[in-house]
């Protein structure tokens, strides 16, 4: 904590280092493109040009293999969560609270019976510096992988007052 005055400063933040996390939310999106005829009500279909897929014959740069091939997919199956291919770095620092406060000064709230008062602003959930391309390197399973099912923790704020008497 720190103290300037009657201003008070609390953070608290987290780090990881050095954890892989299968990223199965990017399978499942590159997946989905696999069968043309599926019902698209179980398929989102999102776009998929940031990623270096395979475009053809002599590509030699490509990341990931080329989504719009139907015709292999099924005896391939070249998006299983289980691969390398969708491993990445899960470190992360994350800055998880920060709390601004002003502690009212007695003499200002005597007069009113009041001993001790303090304002204060907390932000939970404020940033998270990661390389990782999911949804929140925060959110794996106990085997490494992304839960792409789940929603990253929502930032949450508060204003608060604290009054003795």
């Amino acid at each position: 904590m720190l103290t300037y005055g009657s201003f008070t400063l609390t953070m608290n933040m987290s780090i990881t280092a050095g954890r892989d996390i299968l990223n199965n939310s990017l399978a499942q999106r590159l997946a989905s493109y696999n069968n043309p005829v599926a019902s698209q009500s179980n398929a989102a279909l999102v776009p998929i040009d940031e990623y270096n897929f395979w475009q053809g014959p002599g590509d030699v740069n490509a990341t990931y293999p080329n989504p719009y091939d139907f015709t292999r997919s099924d005896a391939v199956k070249p998006f299983r969560f289980n691969q390398t291919l969708f491993q990445e770095d899960g470190s992360y620092f994350k800055l998880n609270t920060v709390t601004v406060g002003y502690n009212v000064p007695k003499s200002k709230t005597h007069r009113y019976g009041i001993n001790y008062s303090r304002i204060y602003f907390t932000a939970n959930n404020v940033y998270t510096f990661s390389n990782y391309s999911g949804p929140d390197p925060e959110n794996v399973t106990d085997l490494g992988r992304d839960r792409a099912d789940g929603y990253p923790t929502r930032r949450t704020y508060t204003i608060g007052l604290n009054v003795q008497f």
